[in-house]
């Protein structure tokens, strides 16, 4: 949807300070993954194969992810090995319950577990508590672990002491106690993997970088447990240590994955080392993987950058001019490719109905039903609700995804200032959207409809179920008090508030009906005084049908102080943006401030006494400037600085005509208060 945002200027002195305000800085990314991972036999579950996108961090998800297997793995050794639940192995181990244990290995290696717990932080590996740690706790291990105990306690006490070396940077009393294990290795258990990883951790801090990329290969291709090690700690330093790290290769498939974790390091080049891997095997596993990672790469590019042109930077945060030369070059390579799987068709397929706008013809009834669906709505000029929902509905695969896609590509067709806009756009995960700041009178009447609807399609269930937009009764009739108070229908406004419990009504934090020399309408907390909602609506009703100048100018204050610079904002409306407001709301904010300006000329031609001259054509400039503000080209600036200001004065005759009509009333007290208000520094 396009947006028109228009900053607003909310400052407790408009006139008097400087105007500044903090930018809400939110980020509209559109990205969605039609890369089907079974056909590429990846686990789409597991985040170390989603593409660490650009603002998008995904480390956090990848340790915690291997944390939940490293845990239940260990769980289920332990449970086996001790002959317990693995509820109540879980209750010691991992929540230090005091429960009875009757094997009495099992109670001397908890007795341990808590030493080591008070030198240790253990997270992925050590973090250092100050208060505890010193050199003992490695004569302990060592004590513990040369006592007589069965293998599996032996391995979990030689794990832990590699641990404690590791720590300390004791690499060569680390790796001598690892290669001494040899006699434990009949003992099957997870350890191995966690003591492997450490071993290749060990080398690497040693600058052996070849041995060290070997074994983290191996973590990352053949562990159940620790895989992301692999993934993040394989390094080659050099080009003689990268040929050192080829001759190892037993066979190709393990050079293909050496080029597979190169190219995923940050700063190297995946697509690079694909097209290397392409020249040592046509098929196998680690070039599906690479290829899986490049094409949500290319996906990525294409829906961030082409469609979102404004935003140049890559995933890594560099800028790039021509960001869909990434994906001609994959698809390029994937063109080149002499053998090709059922993969590599539907991504040249998908791709070109991405950048080519081909129709796309696939083997697979499934993938092609989406790759038509995507094309679809990738050329979608009008709605047709019952022919989207029919043909969402024949989707099988990837459906989220699909969802996803379609309900953006609507909330760019919508009518504007249309319910089912704003429903649309509240969809969008990726974005921070309240619905309630866009409602109006004409669009609370479409929601009540549209959820009264018996015969929803399934585009309506889907806008309102993924917006979760859902108000009781009680709230809509507050709602619609609100809006129509901003109308100006203060008799039905009050109708509708009278259906309302007391408790739900709402309190303008000053007097409506007084104005202060500050722009919003109070001085200083003294002012602060709850006003119910219901007497706000009563007196604007009964000044309404009089017609002195103090009832005029009351009705005057009532209109200014509703608006978004008065005083009393949240009695005419649902949701306020102290920084930003949005296209649809200028029109009713003018419309308040125009009756504000009509009842304070009114109030003015009628009244003789200076003093309140004054103070009324002050209001009168505050009017003018507001509304200034409203009209102002100035989107998505951060601030106003006073220099702005003074550019918003030098626009507005209105406003310095008013001005040069205050100097009438120089001698007057109230003059004599706002002199120094910083708006007539313009003047000076």
């Amino acid at each position: 949807m396009k947006r028109l945002l228009l900053i607003l200027i909310f400052v407790t002195n408009l006139f008097s300070c400087g105007l500044h305000y903090d930018i809400y800085d939110f980020l509209d990314e559109y990205f969605y993954n039609f890369i089907p991972a079974k056909l590429a036999n990846v686990d789409d579950k597991n985040p170390l194969y989603k593409y660490h996108f650009y603002r998008n961090p995904v480390y956090e998800k990848r340790v915690a992810y291997y944390a939940k297997i490293k845990k239940e793995l260990n769980l289920d050794e332990w449970s086996k090995v001790l002959k317990l639940d693995k509820k109540v192995v879980e209750d010691i181990l991992y929540h230090d319950k005091d429960l009875e244990v009757k094997d009495n290995e099992f109670r001397e290696y908890l007795s341990f577990l808590r030493d080591y717990k008070k030198a240790f932080i253990d997270r992925w590996g050590f973090y250092l508590d100050k208060i505890y740690v010193n050199r003992s706790i490695i004569q302990e291990a060592k004590q513990y672990y040369q006592k007589p105990h069965s293998n599996f306690f032996k391995l979990r006490y030689a794990y832990n002491l590699a641990r404690i070396y590791h720590f300390f940077g004791m690499y060569d009393e680390e790796l001598k106690l690892i290669n001494s294990l040899k006699n434990l290795k009949k003992q099957d258990s997870i350890v191995w993997e966690w003591i492997e990883s450490l071993k290749a951790g060990a080398l690497q801090h040693k600058g052996d970088f070849v041995n060290s990329a070997y074994l983290f290969a191996k973590v990352f291709s053949t562990h159940k447990s620790d895989k992301y090690l692999g993934y993040y700690d394989f390094k080659i330093k050099t080009d003689k240590q990268w040929q050192e790290l080829l001759n190892k290769a037993k066979n190709d498939d393990e050079k293909l994955l050496f080029h597979f974790l190169r190219g995923m390091q940050k700063g190297n080049n995946l697509l690079s080392e694909y097209q290397e891997m392409l020249k040592i095997k046509q098929n196998s596993k680690w070039i599906d993987i690479a290829e899986y990672m490049l094409a949500q790469k290319a996906q990525y590019k294409y829906f961030n950058f082409i469609e979102n042109a404004e935003n140049n930077v890559d995933f890594d945060g560099n800028y790039t001019k021509h960001p869909i030369e990434f994906v001609e070059h994959f698809i390029k390579t994937l063109k080149s490719k002499r053998q090709k799987s059922d993969f590599d068709n539907y991504l040249l397929e998908y791709m070109f109905v991405l950048t080519k706008n081909n129709k796309p013809h696939y083997y697979d009834k499934n993938y092609n039903d989406l790759l038509n669906y995507i094309y679809y709505i990738k050329n979608l000029k009008s709605i047709n609700e019952a022919e989207i929902s029919k043909r969402l509905s024949n989707i099988k695969v990837l459906r989220d995804s699909a969802i996803k896609y379609t309900i953006n590509k609507l909330s760019k067709l919508y009518p504007e200032n249309s319910l089912k806009l704003y429903l649309a756009i509240a969809c969008d995960e990726l974005s921070y959207f309240d619905i309630n700041r866009y409602m109006t009178i004409k669009t609370f009447k479409e929601y009540s409809a549209l959820k009264a609807k018996k015969d929803k399609n399934l585009i309506e269930k889907l806008l309102l179920k993924g917006s979760n937009y859902h108000i009781d009764k009680d709230k809509q009739n507050l709602y619609y008090s609100l809006l129509y108070t901003g109308s100006g229908e203060f008799e039905t406004a009050l109708k509708y508030l009278e259906k309302v419990p007391k408790n739900m009504h709402r309190f303008g934090n000053f007097n409506p009906f007084n104005v202060y020399f500050d722009g919003n309408n109070y001085e200083s907390r003294e002012h602060h005084k709850p006003y119910p909602q219901k007497k706000f609506l009563e007196t604007m009703i009964k000044v309404s049908s009089k017609k002195s100048v103090m009832d005029y100018f009351l009705r005057a204050n009532g209109w200014y102080n509703i608006s978004y610079f008065g005083n009393s904002p949240m009695l005419s409306i649902i949701y306020r943006r102290t920084t930003v407001i949005e296209k649809n709301i200028i029109k009713p904010e003018l419309f308040k401030l125009n009756q504000a300006k009509k009842f304070y000329k009114k109030a003015l031609s009628m009244t003789k006494d200076d003093e309140f001259k004054a103070k009324i054509i002050y209001q009168l400039m505050k009017v003018a400037l507001a509304k200034s503000i409203l009209t102002s080209k100035n989107y998505f600036k951060p601030e106003f600085e006073r220099g702005e200001v003074f550019g918003l004065i030098h626009d507005n005759p209105q406003y310095q005509k008013l001005y040069y009509d205050l100097q009438n009333y120089k001698n007057t007290k109230y003059y004599q208060k706002i002199k120094n208000c910083a708006g007539f520094e313009y003047f000076k």
